[in-house]
């Protein structure tokens, strides 16, 4: 700041000398010809920096120009891009027909031409006047205004304007005068807006390194992460302190009954957007585009979820798709109270979320596939030789484990069908079984297979006569004729069974008491169990 003062100084003494302007010229009685006028000027100068805010300085402008250049009344009036017009923002003196707010267009009025040529003007007003503001302001009695642009990095963004009922009150001095108070002005102004970008882009800076830290924190937690579950968890834990947002969600689409799980990662929740319609949602626009949704303002869109989110005091969010191997199986959004047109920030930083969560269920799908491939079958997708050892042994190990048991099934005939119909037809055969099998046993059983045309069924929790029954129930579905590739096939099964006891000391024993009892039933013919 010692800096800003320095200049305002330098631009003070120079006040004294004031050169003379583009079609003004400057007399005896200039600026510098007292130092009254330099102290009064130095005054308003400490006023404009001392002002609390822009805001500030265009009241303390409107107010405090009177003590320069006499005047009945001054006014600020700035550009409004929305309108596309200028707004009377701060008035001393005569209010009237221009009171503050009040529009005025910029192609037909003396101070949209100041603004729009960016050059201080004098202007004499009477009955024959044309612009807007000349003629309601001679209706007001004044016959003479001053207007100065206010031009910040090039750019005018509002004029300082002041007038007069006394026809001798402004001359080229007063000109050259509003001149150098808008200069000054515009200096003062566009060094605030500096000042007020540099400390915006320094706590973006550390907002954003803020987030980088916590998007590392997430990235390194995720890494270990193994369900789906898990993973939204974690992303509970830490979402608040990553995302510039109020709320964020995570939306998973189900087929099913075609609609979207939405998930509350932080911020509020509402009854009716747990689960949504997919068709006609945003949602469903990212689904099937698979590319970032950006909504600057709900209150335009006609979705229902924007328009509760609207109602929650939500007004803008960022849907970002999450893609495992380039299909999109989950939404994550952010959404915010502020209606922005444009917001990088937020897009970046939700955008660095997804990729983090999308490569964890990368991962975790990955995994679950490696973990299948080595658990289950890949033909009739039971669980497989490995699986089925790893329960056993586990059953074996818990001494608390109630009686189980194991049923060891052989088909009968298998290799007769494969050698005849071909392979194809004996894995067709094999998955017919499976379906038979799973049919017949309780949904807690695991049934597995081990090996080409052999099953096993682990039951826990059992007795001698629900092993039995079991067995009966799995021996009378599989001598049933099965059809497949047009051909009737009539095959069956031989089961061994083997029931844990004290005279069983560990699961080879078991396993192997069961293919002995197995090998007997086919002895005998098969079609039954032991």
């Amino acid at each position: 700041m010692r800096q800003s003062f320095l200049h305002d100084e330098y631009i003070l003494k120079k006040a004294t000398h004031i050169p003379p302007t583009k079609n003004v010229s400057m007399t005896s009685n200039s600026l510098g010809s007292t130092s009254t006028e330099s102290i009064t000027l130095g005054l308003f100068i400490g006023d404009v920096i001392n002002a609390s805010s822009e805001e500030m300085v265009y009241s303390v402008l409107a107010k405090n120009l009177n003590s320069l250049i006499p005047n009945d009344r001054s006014s600020v009036t700035l550009f409004n891009e929305e309108k596309n017009m200028l707004e009377v923002f701060s008035l001393a003196g005569v209010d009237g027909v221009l009171p503050i707010g009040k529009f005025l267009p910029i192609d037909t009025t003396f101070t949209g031409s100041a603004f729009l040529k960016q050059e201080s003007q004098l202007n004499a007003v009477d009955s024959n006047t044309k612009t807007i503001d000349g003629k309601k302001l001679y209706e007001e009695g004044m016959c003479c205004i001053l207007n100065a642009p206010i031009i910040v990095h090039g750019l005018s963004i509002g004029s300082i304007n002041t007038a007069t009922s006394n026809p001798k009150a402004f001359n080229s001095d007063s000109l050259a005068l509003l001149e150098l108070i808008s200069r000054l002005v515009s200096s003062h102004i566009e060094r605030q807006r500096l000042l007020i970008d540099r400390e915006e882009s320094l706590e973006k800076y550390r907002s954003y390194s803020a987030q980088l830290e916590n998007l590392n924190r997430l990235s390194q937690q995720l890494s270990t992460i193994k369900s789906v579950d898990d993973m939204i968890l974690a992303c509970e834990s830490v979402v608040q302190s990553i995302m510039p947002s109020q709320r964020v969600s995570y939306a998973i689409y189900q087929p099913d009954d075609d609609t979207f799980k939405i998930t509350v990662l932080s911020g509020e929740t509402h009854k009716n957007l747990r689960i949504i319609k997919a068709k006609g949602s945003e949602l469903e626009r990212v689904l099937i585009g698979g590319k970032p949704l950006y909504i600057p303002d709900f209150k335009l869109q006609a979705s229902s979820e924007h328009k509760l989110l609207y109602k929650m005091g939500m007004r803008r969010s960022v849907s970002i798709p999450i893609k495992v191997n380039g299909v999109v199986v989950g939404i994550l959004s952010g959404a915010s109270r502020t209606a922005v047109k444009n917001d990088d920030s937020m897009v970046q930083v939700l955008g660095a979320m997804g990729g983090i969560i999308s490569g964890t269920m990368e991962r975790i799908k990955a995994t679950d596939k490696l973990n299948h491939q080595a658990n289950y079958d890949m033909l009739t997708s039971l669980p497989n030789r490995h699986m089925f050892y790893a329960q056993l042994y586990r059953l074996f190990n818990d001494s608390t484990s109630p009686t189980f048991s194991i049923l060891f099934i052989d088909l009968d005939r298998f290799k007769e069908v494969n050698d005849s119909l071909g392979h194809q037809a004996g894995d067709d055969l094999l998955c017919a079984v499976t379906k038979r099998i799973s049919r017949v046993t309780r949904k807690g059983d695991l049934v597995a297979r081990i090996g080409g045309d052999e099953f096993v069924v682990l039951i826990e929790k059992c007795s001698t006569s629900l092993t039995r029954s079991t067995a009966e129930r799995i021996i009378n579905s599989l001598s049933l004729p099965f059809q497949i590739g047009g051909e009737s096939i009539s095959i069956g099964a031989s089961i061994g069974i083997s029931i844990s006891s004290k005279n069983i000391l560990n699961a080879d024993d078991m396993i192997k008491k069961a293919d002995k009892a197995m090998y007997k039933v086919k002895f005998m013919g098969g079609g039954n169990y032991c």
